[in-house]
């Protein structure tokens, strides 16, 4: 029996889950419930696609031009940015952290009573230099909205300073017809610039390249999009800043106009803001997404 065939026969749920050879032939669990469709890929850990019943147009976007090989990240999705987010302080180490390159295994699968299904993933410890003891998990839960929950638990004798993100691709009509809500007189970064705080006033219209941390940011902000009528509402808890991102160009990995469908709505807990992990001690990082028409 295959890896992948073995997968399935231990974790999926007649009617709900099952485990299928994805691109770059890595293992992706499949999801479809009464609220919505799912893909997730274990190699990085990484929802690929949530895409409810009652909407038009999947809410996640993934670069038609993503690249499905070992040792590169898949450019869409929800990518998990840990134990660092940005450039490492490191000469050698990935931008964004490991967890995007490593596969993950797969610890439960759920079908809810309400319908929804839950997927619990896990990164073991690895040979991740200083951050070796770290452990690491991702629930994610396919409903009538998408929550995730990323679990990092300090399983050695020493603290440990992480910073992270749930890189959220949020697919959209054009990102020139949207406006972020929810961030109106809140101090941001903007890192096209300078590093000198900032002060939003009014809503965030995407109509250039952006690339901002915005700092005690409320848990809501919304994605308004003019052109495919609806409005996307994200929660998050656990983190200190929300980044909003889109290239404003074409890039290696995202050719042509592509980059125009997709802005980046992130929680994360940045460099800036650093948070100690003692033994024996766990952090918890969650970011849900829903829409309204």
């Amino acid at each position: 029996m295959s890896y992948i065939r073995f997968l399935d026969f231990q974790f999926s749920i007649k009617d709900a889950i099952t485990v299928q050879a994805g691109a770059g032939d890595f293992p992706e669990i499949i999801v479809s419930n009464q609220y919505a469709k799912a893909r997730i890929s274990l190699y990085g850990g990484q929802v690929l696609s949530f895409h409810p019943k009652d909407a038009e147009q999947d809410l996640l976007f993934l670069s038609p031009d993503a690249e499905f090989d070992d040792g590169v990240p898949i450019r869409g999705g929800i990518p998990v940015c840990w134990p660092w987010f940005g450039p490492s302080s490191k000469s050698g180490q990935p931008s964004h952290g490991v967890a995007r390159t490593q596969t993950w295994s797969i610890e439960k699968t759920v079908q809810l009573s309400d319908g929804s299904s839950e997927i619990v993933l896990h990164l073991p410890p690895g040979d991740f230099g200083q951050f070796e003891s770290l452990a690491l998990s991702l629930s994610i839960r396919i409903g009538k909205t998408l929550l995730l929950v990323l679990k990092t638990e300090n399983l050695g004798d020493s603290p440990q300073i992480i910073s992270q993100a749930l890189h959220s691709y949020l697919q959209v009509s054009r990102a020139s017809e949207c406006a972020i809500i929810g961030v109106n007189q809140v101090e941001y970064i903007d890192k096209l610039l300078d590093t000198q705080p900032c002060i939003q006033n009014g809503d965030l219209v995407i109509n250039e390249p952006v690339d901002r941390i915005y700092h005690c940011v409320s848990n809501r902000v919304e994605l308004k999009d003019a052109g495919l009528n609806r409005t996307i509402r994200i929660t998050n808890e656990g983190n200190d800043s929300t980044v909003i991102w889109n290239p404003g160009c074409a890039l290696k990995d995202l050719s042509g106009e592509s980059y125009h469908q997709m802005v980046c709505v992130e929680s994360a807990w940045l460099n800036s803001n650093q948070h100690t992990i003692l033994p024996n001690e766990s952090l918890l990082l969650s970011t849900e997404i829903g829409v309204e028409s």
